[in-house]
């Protein structure tokens, strides 16, 4: 299946699960395009990092800090006064609160209401959704910008 059909669908569902308050939904699509734009840009930019489909997202989130932060073109944009792959990053730690977090805890560890979890859930999925488009955005100038380097250096 094409890859822009995929992300199109990623999307169109993500829209449907947020009008429809399936935030759990929207949380882990929106870790799926993220962690997609960042294999792409990883593979794109080094095709010798060795990175597989199964890789954990913080792993991939750390190899794509080590490479922005190698290569002086492609820094992440400021969000908050944080750049993007810290962002990211936090985000990771709250997507697994809620993923985790609905039916998992400790005994006598859970003080949070139901209602103040749904309402943290809706939070992480609104905040997914803007970094999954955060992402996107940046992959997808930075990857045409390398790919027109590549294509301008001599041969």
């Amino acid at each position: 299946m094409n890859q822009y059909w995929r992300h199109r669908e990623a999307w169109k569902r993500i829209e449907s699960a947020n009008e429809a308050e399936y935030y759990f939904e929207v949380v882990t699509l929106c870790e799926s395009v993220i962690s997609d734009r960042l294999l792409s840009y990883i593979g794109g930019v080094n095709p010798q990092i060795q990175t597989g489909r199964y890789e954990t997202f913080a792993e991939l989130i750390r190899t794509w800090k080590r490479l922005v932060s190698a290569r002086e073109d492609d820094k992440v944009p400021q969000i908050a006064n944080k750049d993007l792959c810290t962002c990211v990053d936090e985000w990771r730690k709250k997507r697994n609160e809620i993923i985790h977090g609905l039916a998992k805890s400790r005994r006598g560890t859970n003080s949070e209401t139901l209602d103040e979890f749904l309402g943290r859930a809706k939070s992480t999925a609104n905040e997914g959704t803007n970094l999954a488009k955060a992402v996107n955005k940046w992959h997808k100038q930075r990857l045409k910008a390398h790919q027109r380097n590549v294509a301008e250096m001599p041969a």
